[in-house]
């Protein structure tokens, strides 16, 4: 017989899983401003929510979204139900994601400086409708079976059966079938795999491309995924994809977040598994890309860098300093990025920055000039970007704009004045022209028409500014005068891409993309021709011309990363080229005569939709999912569930969670009856998140009301239904800056319970109390690399005042102070410190201890306590090993910990004359072991591990530990 309450904990448990991820109840990447202004705009397919400023590119979006539409689903055989789209225009970052529950596309829509030469709306929309078009076509079969039931986040749940390598890899597919470029037509999104399968090295396995691994660097499963899906629509058909999804969305029974049923669709409608497509892939891919370089030579490369480089590291736009040094940029995966200078035999760290918006930095004068990411206090959805310079001789760094929009700074000869690109919350560009020395702007300058403006360049005169102009027709180079204040057009790309520019008296060096691979060129700006200068066999990524011009600075890629090289500037070597021969990429040419006819080409005048104020007030709540059961999501540990199951299977019972989240993110909220104990049940809870504090308020009511009392108390009260409730409010304010991430949160809680407290000193019973909790957290914690298992370098403060200030007459108050420090070991190791002090003055009850003991010690009764636990961390192994489908292994971590605690609390003596204080001394010490690895092929990272020690209570201890990361994946 089925036992019904173990399926429905199964449901709840694997939505637990998604309670955070894409496809899920609460997701959300924060808010925007309290004193925005929305509208809307309403579309036959689309609803675009956005702030009032941006109304014109808004109906843009519209336009672009209708238009494709039917094209972005043709090849999938579906056209996806109406969909909210919020815009988001005040971040810095540039991305789109789509959740299923409630269902919904954001768009973060500034444009980045490293966009290739397709206009970013247009790329940005296409994707994520992609991705909306692959989910709504779940909903079929069992899948919409189990939307009536359970609402949207039934959806989304299955959503996770599809693998992200094929979610991100086929609306590469979308993108680069329906745009000029695409990222399929880009050399860089395939370098990674091509260095791997056309060198000598061990080959990237399945389970490597799909979870990634701490000993090599490993392309994006963007780039991998991209591969699979266009090589099976070439070798089965454009509608592969679409059989695939049709068994999946009517064969999702199991309801586990594993590309199980998923991968019975492949087989059935391709004869492959997921990792025989993935070798036939890199089969083909391999035999294409060595008859293509068969018979044909390149340049021996010039590598500067003589010493041993161990790892995978790229060394990123190197800048000629002197003879002797060259600036860099360096990545990699045991590390945070890092300037250095390089030597031919040696290299010198000379400063870490904090997150960088791009890889764009300048040089000149002895000063490092970059632009940081800056998040704001507390907004999530309203970003900005920092301006710090940095002189490498005193090494003393300085923020000359602390606030801004700036990108790409550029610096003059003498550091004396700085280029920028600004791109305003319009989407509108221009080149600003700053003071090196207080950052104000000196002159503005417009783009020619409506371009997007890229990576600006001074003249070695200083009276021109070269940049790269982007639109509609592709990317194109110009030059703005400065005496005469007008651009001038020097020469265009309509069919390759161009991500760097260096002019050069009568020369215009520049990256592109041509020839299908990353190599670097000259346009003579008198005879208008132009020339090849490298060679790469792999690709190349930024330049630079040393003091003399007779050689470029720049980095050839290999199986290692990017490495520093030199290439003389020899006119007889330099090879003439037609910018006309258009390199095809086969697979994207493949792609596009799928997907794309002729009357589909042409694309109609834009039309002007009407607009209509967004009113949030009357869009506060928005029931998307439900469950026929109670569940309380609130109440559960996912980490404590992975250890005792029951952590959730005892929380469900009969009734009915309606589960709510409107478009804007700002309210949550949960309703829920329940019946259980052989009584109704209701709960609700709802939290506010559109102002500076952040409120959540939580009431319940059903549960019999219970009675703390004493031994030998002869009478107690009758008890009735009764309820509770609790009130939050906390503000999270982020001050992250440079490579720390720094925040401080104040919290109040008030907690109410309907029970009675026996007051035994008057003996009567006191009906109700308030609990209150007060909090005071701060932190400041360095940005951890990719090894990295605790952070290297940080603290924790969390100060806590636990009383009943309206009736302390029974519990009196405990507070506790609590701190973590992180110290840096050699390597990827590290040492966690964690010392705390509590103290409660009790008066007729005590609170519980809010301080765990020491390992292997169950928590005790006290009064007065100071504990001093520290750890220390350390990688084993990384094995990359895997078991089949079942598991891959990816990280062996250790750790050896002692931990100390003094604790003591009042008792009465033998006599019950007097009281008197014990003193504890608690200790324990051991290891821990733990695993991190990828269960039946799932994306999200677990790790199970053992902790074996010994106790001062005389015991040795063995314990299991269980965790899940949501977040890292």
């Amino acid at each position: 017989m089925i036992d019904l309450k173990k399926l429905v904990f199964l449901f709840s448990f694997f939505g637990l899983l998604f309670h955070q991820n894409l496809n899920a109840q609460y997701y959300s990447t924060g808010q925007d401003p309290a004193t925005v202004k929305w509208d809307q705009i309403k579309t036959d397919h689309f609803q675009i929510i956005f702030q009032r400023e941006f109304e014109d590119k808004a109906q843009e979006i519209a336009n672009i979204l209708e238009y494709n539409y039917q094209l972005a689903g043709q090849s999938l055989n579906h056209k996806p139900k109406k969909i909210s789209v919020v815009v988001h225009n005040q971040s810095i970052t540039s991305n789109g994601y789509v959740a299923w529950a409630p269902k919904r596309m954001d768009l973060s829509v500034t444009p980045p400086q490293d966009l290739f030469a397709d206009e970013w709306l247009d790329h940005l929309c296409i994707h994520e409708l992609r991705h909306v078009v692959q989910i709504d076509k779940l909903n079929q079969g069992i899948t919409k079976i189990l939307s009536i039931v359970f609402g949207e986040q039934a959806t989304g749940l299955i959503a996770g059966q599809l693998p992200m390598w094929y979610l991100e890899g086929d609306a590469v597919c979308t993108e680069t079938s329906l745009l000029k470029m695409g990222r399929g037509r880009l050399p860089y999104f395939h370098r990674g795999i091509k260095t791997n399968l056309l060198s000598n090295g061990e080959s990237y396995s399945f389970d490597q491309s799909l979870f990634g691994s701490y000993n090599r660097y490993i392309p994006s499963y963007y780039e991998f995924g991209y591969q699979l899906t266009s090589y099976a629509r070439y070798k089965y058909g454009a509608d592969i994809w679409s059989k695939v999804e049709n068994h999946v969305a009517k064969n999702s029974y199991t309801l586990l977040p594993t590309p199980f049923v998923f991968y019975r669709g492949l087989k059935k409608n391709t004869g492959l598994s997921q990792k025989e497509l993935y070798d036939a892939t890199m089969n083909f891919l391999a035999n294409s890309w060595k008859a293509e370089q068969k018979d044909k030579e390149f340049n021996r490369p010039n590598f500067i860098q003589k010493y041993n480089i161990n790892e995978y590291e790229d060394y990123i736009n190197p800048i000629f300093i002197d003879g002797e040094n060259i600036l860099a940029l360096k990545k990699g995966l045991s590390h945070i990025p890092q300037f250095v200078l390089i030597k031919n035999d040696s290299e010198k760290i000379i400063y870490e920055p904090g997150y960088l918006v791009s890889n764009d930095f300048s040089f000149s004068n002895n000063i490092l000039a970059w632009a940081e990411y800056k998040a704001d206090i507390r907004w999530q959805n309203r970003e900005f970007t920092s301006l710090k310079l940095l002189n490498i001789v005193t090494n003393r760094e300085f923020t000359l704009v602390k606030k801004s929009r700036y990108f790409s700074p550029e610096l003059s000869k003498d550091a004396d004045k700085i280029l920028v690109v600004e791109v305003d919350t319009k989407n509108k560009s221009r080149i600003l022209i700053l003071n090196g020395y207080n950052g104000s702007v000196i002159r503005s300058i417009q783009p020619e028409k409506d371009c997007f403006i890229q990576r600006p360049k001074w003249s070695k005169d200083e009276q021109f500014i070269y940049a790269i102009l982007l639109d509609n027709e592709g990317k194109h180079v110009s030059r703005y005068n400065l005496n005469e204040n007008k651009w001038e057009f020097i020469f265009k790309h309509s069919s390759a891409d161009i991500q760097r520019i260096l002019p050069s008296e009568k020369y215009v060096y520049y990256h592109s993309t041509l020839s299908g691979t990353d190599n670097i060129y000259a346009y003579d700006e008198i005879t208008g021709d132009t020339y090849q200068l490298s060679d790469s066999k792999l690709g190349i990524s930024e330049f630079s011309l040393n003091t003399n011009k007779t050689e470029l600075i720049t980095n050839e890629y290999t199986s290692k990363g990017f490495r520093v090289i030199n290439i003389p500037i020899e006119r007889a070597l330099w090879k003439k080229v037609s910018t006309s021969d258009e390199y095809k990429f086969e697979l994207a040419e493949r792609l596009k005569n799928q997907e794309l006819t002729k009357e589909q080409e042409n694309r109609e005048q834009d039309i002007s939709y009407p607009v209509k104020p967004y009113r949030k007030p009357f869009h506060l709540f928005n029931f998307h999912s439900w469950i026929p059961f109670y569940v309380n999501y609130d109440e559960m540990d996912l980490g404590n569930a992975f250890a005792d199951p029951s952590e959730v299977y005892n929380n469900i019972h009969p009734g009915i969670t309606l589960l709510s989240q409107n478009k804007l993110s700002t309210v949550e909220a949960v309703l829920g009856y329940a019946y259980k104990n052989g009584s109704h049940y209701l709960s609700s809870s709802i939290k506010y998140k559109g102002l500076l504090p952040i409120f959540k308020i939580t009431a319940n009511y059903g549960n019999e009301q219970l009675i703390r009392t004493i031994n030998g108390v002869t009478w107690v009260p009758e008890t009735t239904t009764g309820y509770s409730y609790d009130f939050d409010v906390y503000i999270p304010f982020n001050f992250s800056s440079g490579r720390f991430i720094k925040g401080i949160r104040p919290l109040v809680s008030v907690e109410y319970f309907d029970n009675y407290y026996y007051n035994y000193q008057n003996d009567y019973y006191m009906h109700g109390l308030e609990f209150v909790e007060s909090q005071l957290l701060l932190y400041s914690y360095e940005r951890k690399a990719e090894k990295d298992i605790i952070p290297e370098l940080g603290a924790i403060f969390d100060f806590r005042l636990f009383n009943t200030p309206f009736d302390s007459e029974l519990y009196g108050y405990l507070y506790n102070v609590n701190t973590t420090f992180y110290l840096p070991g050699k390597g990827n190791t590290g040492f966690k410190f964690n010392f705390g002090y509590q103290y409660q003055n009790p008066v007729l009850y005590l609170f519980g201890s809010n301080f765990d003991f020491p390992r292997g010690i169950e928590k005790r009764r006290t009064e007065k306590m100071v504990k001093l636990y520290s750890n220390y961390v350390f990688p084993i192994a990384y094995p990359d090993w895997n078991l089949g489908s079942v598991l891959y292994l990816k990280r062996i971590r250790g750790s050896a910990f002692i931990d100390y605690a003094y604790n003591t609390y009042r008792m009465v003596n033998q006599a019950q004359t007097a009281y008197i204080w014990p003193n504890d001394h608690y200790a324990s010490f051991g290891v821990e072991l733990t695993a991190d690895y990828h269960l039946l092929r799932t994306i999200f990272p677990l790790s199970t591990g053992v902790r074996v020690g010994y106790a001062s209570t005389g015991n040795f201890f063995t314990e299991m530990m269980f965790g899940i990361d949501l977040y890292n994946f």
